[in-house]
Order: C-alpha cells, then structure tokens, then sequence
C-alpha cells in the first residue's frame, strides 16, 4: 500500500508540472480509479489537494467533493449528514457531468443507509440504477448499485426481490469479467437463497464462491465466505461442518467483518455448550457489533445473567435489549420499502410494457408491408404469368392464321401472275433503276415512292400491310425492310436501298420474327413469311 501511495505523490508531482482544471480532472480522475485499490491512501492525497481546490472551477470543486465521499466510503467513514451528498446531487441533476450522475445517486443511497434511512436509501439507489442503465450499461458501478438493492431489500426481508438484483448484480459483473466482484456476488445469491429457505441452492452458491476465491488465491474472500458457511451450518445444527468452517474462516481476520465474525462464534460457542467463550465474545459484540449483533447481544447476555440469578444486570441488559430492538424497528421500514420497491418495479414494467408495445407496433407495420408486398409480387407475378399466357395464345394464333394465308396462296398460276404484276409495275423498276444507279444518293427512295411501293403491294397482295401489322408492331425502317423483301429484293440490295449494312438488314429480319412469334430462327424464315402474306 505505500508503494501506490508513493505512486500517488508521483502523479500529484507530474499534474503539479501541468496547469489549470484539465490537469485537476486528470489527477482526479486518477485518484478515482484508484479509489478501489487503497481508499486511505487516496484520502490522503485528496486531503493534501484541499486548499488547491478552493481556486478550481465549480465542476472540478463538485468532482473533488464527491470524490471525498468515496474514499470516505471505501475506507468504511460513514457520513452523519447529508447535506454534502444532497447539494452534490442537485448539481449533477441541473447540469453537471451526466456521467456522474449515477455516482452521486448511488453515494446518496449508501448515505441514507448509513443514516438508517432504508426508504431514501431505496428511492436513491433505484434513481442510479435508472441513470446507470441510461448512461453506463454493465459499468461496474451499476453492478454495485444493483448488489446494495439488493442487501437493502434483504434487510427489510423482501429476499425475493433482493435475490433478482443480486443476480442482476453478478451478470454484469460477468460480462465485465470482474472475478474479485463476483466471488461477492456468488456469496450474495448464496444469502438471499438461504433468506428464502432453499438451502441447497444457498449452500451450492456458498461452495461456488469458496472455490472460486480459492482458486484466485483471495483468503479474505475465503475466510468471509467460510464465516457465512459456518452460519449456515449452524442453522442446520452440523457442527461438524460448523466448526470445519469456522476453522477455515479464522485464516484471516478482516476488522471490518468484526461483527459478523464475533456473532458467528458467539453463536457456535453457545449451541456447543462453551458458555465462556460465547459469553466473552457477545460481551466484546457490545462494542464492535452494528445495531443488529447488539441487539442480539444483550438479548443472550440478559438469559446469560437470569439464568446465573444475577437480576439486576439480567434486568439492565434486557431494558438495553428492548432500546435496540425499538433501533432495529426503527431502521426496519419493510412496509414502505415494499410500497417503494413496487412502485419501482411498475415503473421499470411500465417502460418494458411501452418498449414492447412500440416494438409490436414495429413488427405489425413490418408484417402488414411484408404481406403488401406479397401480394403486389403475387399480381406482378400472376399478370406476367398472364401476360405471357396471352402472348403464346398469340404467337399459337398467328402461327395458325399464318398457315392459312398459306394455304389459300398455293395456287401456283396465282403466284406466278402476282410475280410478273410486281416486275410490271412503275415501282419496280423504279427500285431496279435506283439500284442500278452509281449514285448513293439516288440510290434511296423518297418518302412519296416507299408510299408508292405500299400500295402497289396492296394492291397485287390484298391487305397485305395490314396482315404485317397483325403479326407485330415494327418501326418504319423494319417496314420497309419488308416491302422490299415482298418486292424480291436480296438482303444486300435492301441494305442498300436502306442504306445499313447487310449485318444490319439480316438483324432486322432475325427480330421481326421473334416479334411476331417469340422465337429464334434463321433470317430466311421471317423471308418465308413475307413471302407468304
């Protein structure tokens, strides 16, 4: 320990280089984390900051106090007053740091129990847990919070409630991995499964903490943990375990579990008929006990002394029993802890019941946009199913129609008239002559002859634009394609007339007929159709 106060004065010396409240915060800061390890030794440092303090700003001076606080705390000094933790809260409420808002709440907590208060001290230490889950989810502190709950809560014998915030207790301290916490933890739930009677699960917790204490070579831990299995055993009336424990728990003496400690013996050395020792141990209990062991105390030393026919002193030490008892009453306010506690947790079930009821909210709207979408994929799905349907009937129709243009133009002699009709006509020679022409210019037919070129056709082929409208929709340049090719122009000739390549032409006549019936084929098949028309 003096080695980290030595590292302490260091700290003080490198931040005593710097200036202002950023090296303030930063030593202060420090002083916090270490606060955990060696509380006296942080008191000192703190004490040695007091006169640098009053020059510092409002927020430095507020952490600096509530530092204080703390290290009192850790080092086991009580407050007697809390007005010093009152005017720190009341900062953090209307501006100050957020994060220390927890803080301040939990040390208001420990002081109302420290004061004996045990309903101001529930409605601080609910305030942090809220705060702490806002602002600090599984910080260790939060941790603490919910363990100090639950030691208040089975004080006032509400084991139920103080066994769900033991538990909250030791899961954020497993996902912080904090192994020092979670022996207390284990030890903790092990307490509040013996409050409730289920004492094989009190005694499975006891051994896991043991062992786990052990195992990190931690014979504080041990001991304290031995001193609660002794009790336990006790109760049970083994003392052979009784007394292995209590063996075990006397490898380390902590002063601060002094109370515990000496009840426990008194106790075991009363039941195994050592009245001497049980009497010298409830005798030294009257100095070093809390009000509980007192109580407790002068009510064994009150039948010590009746049963040894000393009444004056059995009658003093009982009128000094009834005083604590009254003590013990006092502090013991079950009644509004429970109506407290219920309102917290109608509180804590009144937001779940919001998130939940928001989050169903969610999920419907999500569901009712999932099953729109459903069904617009249903119908976009059924009319391209439809649409496709309609389009084979289509194709199959015009496949169908197509073999009748066919069949009545089988009449070879009609055929052969038709053909001789088309090479007698203006247009026809019209396109020869233009063909012929060396000229690119005049190669091209103007918008008056392909109209020409039209009706001629009609005329010899009766409707025949109109059958090629029925078989697709096609762009003038693919409709001119097809007069030409009714007309016996050869694709390269067309590619001149239309001025494309001849790549470009056989494109044409490959897509008109995927047009018309939806699928490939040769060039030549969409020629056999033209033809036919």
């Amino acid at each position: 320990m003096k080695q980290l106060f030595f590292l302490l004065l260091l700290l003080l010396a490198f931040f005593a280089s710097c200036g202002g409240d950023r090296r303030a915060e930063a030593l202060l800061a420090s002083a916090d984390s270490l606060a955990d390890v060696d509380a006296d030794s942080v008191r000192r440092l703190l004490g040695s900051l007091r006169d640098e303090m009053e020059s510092s700003s409002r927020s430095v001076r507020n952490h600096y106090a509530l530092l204080c606080i703390k290290a009192d705390d850790k080092a086991n000094i009580r407050q007697t007053s809390d007005s010093a933790i009152l005017r720190l809260v009341d900062y953090y409420e209307h501006g100050g740091d957020e994060r220390l808002l927890p803080v301040a709440y939990y040390y208001a907590g420990r002081t109302y129990r420290a004061l004996n208060d045990a309903p101001q001290a529930l409605d601080y230490l609910q305030k942090a847990a809220e705060a702490g889950e806002r602002i600090m989810p599984n910080a260790k502190l939060l941790g603490k919070i919910y363990s100090q709950m639950g030691y208040l809560l089975s004080y006032q014998s509400i084991y139920q409630e103080a066994l769900i915030n033991h538990k909250k207790s030791y899961q954020i301290s497993k996902n912080n991995k904090d192994t020092l916490v979670i022996i207390y933890n284990l030890r903790d739930i092990g307490g509040a499964y013996w409050d409730l009677e289920q004492l094989d699960s009190a005694l499975f917790y006891y051994k896991k903490a043991e062992a786990l204490a052990l195992k990190q070579n931690n014979m504080r831990m041990f001991a304290g943990i031995n001193s609660q299995i002794a009790s336990f055993y006790l109760q049970m009336n083994n003392m052979k375990e009784a007394e292995k424990a209590l063996r075990a728990s006397e490898i380390y003496v902590n002063p601060i579990n002094a109370s515990s400690d000496l009840s426990i013996h008194a106790c075991y050395y009363s039941m195994v008929g050592k009245k001497d020792s049980a009497y010298l141990c409830y005798k030294e209990l009257l100095s070093k006990g809390n009000v509980y062991a007192r109580c407790e105390a002068y009510s064994w030393l009150a039948r010590y002394y009746l049963a040894n026919r000393n009444i004056g002193k059995a009658i003093d030490y009982l009128a000094m029993y009834d005083l604590y008892v009254d003590s013990v009453k006092r502090i013991t306010a079950s009644e509004d802890i429970a109506k407290a506690y219920t309102m917290y947790n109608y509180k804590v079930r009144e937001k779940e019941n919001y998130e939940l009821k928001l989050e169903k909210k969610v999920s419907n709207i999500k569901l009712a946009l999932l099953g729109l979408t459903c069904i617009v994929l249903m119908l976009i799905v059924s009319f391209l199913l439809v649409r496709k349907n309609l389009k084979a009937q289509l194709r199959k129709f015009k496949k169908e129609r197509l073999k009748r243009i066919e069949a009545e133009s089988i009449d070879e002699n009609k055929l052969k008239e038709n053909e001789n009709r088309i090479k007698d006509s203006d247009i026809y020679r019209l396109v020869q002559g233009k063909l012929n022409s060396s000229s690119e210019r005049q190669s091209s037919l103007t918008d008056v002859e392909w109209i020409t070129l039209g009706e001629t056709l009609n005329s010899i082929y009766s409707g025949f634009t109109k059958k090629l409208q029925d078989l697709c929709e096609m762009s003038e340049h693919e409709y001119h394609v097809c007069l030409l090719i009714k007309l016996g122009i050869t694709p390269t000739n067309i590619a001149k007339l239309t001025h494309h390549s001849k790549e470009a032409i056989t494109s044409v006549r490959r897509r008109l007929y995927y047009k018309a019936f939806g699928e490939k084929a040769s060039p030549s098949e969409w020629d056999k159709v033209i033809r036919s028309l």
